[in-house]
């Protein structure tokens, strides 16, 4: 994953702030999904 934002500074010019930003809501997004999956398996609620 973090190549992926590597690539992205690297290709800064060709990328919009905004995708960035999406990108970034994503990552967020997908964190915290799984967080709260992984919590959720731990407490033991299906």
């Amino acid at each position: 994953m973090l190549y992926l934002l590597l690539d992205l500074m690297d290709s800064s010019d060709r990328v919009t702030n905004s995708e960035i930003g999406d990108l970034f809501e994503d990552i967020a997004l997908y964190n915290s999904v799984k967080a709260i999956s992984t919590f959720t398996n731990h407490v033991g609620v299906r």
